[in-house]
């Protein structure tokens, strides 16, 4: 769905070559804007939807976090075997608390004990 986005210099634009994409872009777009306007945001006459990696969003959300609190400096995290989050953890310059998982059986867990011991240290 990202196919050519930006490349005219507007993100909004269609893309001649993708039209299956430009398409999508729009439809989501309007997806978007109707749930701006039915969660209140009546006056809402336009938005843009920007298509992000899975890292990037993780880092976005995690700076835009870190602004509401500038004195914090850890990201509590339960394992999981994926490197992105580690990764956009570390991108931002906050400090991973890892949490190592359990094995309940052929299970994997989250240690909530563990999740609640680091939130009150």
């Amino acid at each position: 769905m990202t196919h050519g986005v930006g490349r005219s210099g507007d993100l909004t634009a269609e893309q001649p070559k993708a039209a299956g994409s430009s398409l999508l872009s729009k439809i989501t777009h309007l997806m978007a804007l109707h749930a701006l306007k039915i969660s209140g945001l009546e006056s809402a006459s336009s938005c843009v939807i920007l298509p992000l990696a899975t890292g990037m969003s993780i880092a976005v959300t995690l700076l835009a976090l870190k602004s509401t609190r500038p004195l914090a400096t850890k990201v509590i995290w339960p394992r999981i075997d994926q490197k992105t989050c580690l990764k956009s953890i570390q991108a931002v310059g906050l400090t991973p608390v890892v949490i190592p998982n359990l094995l309940d059986g052929d299970e994997v867990r989250t240690d909530l004990a563990a999740v609640e011991a680091a939130l009150a240290a």
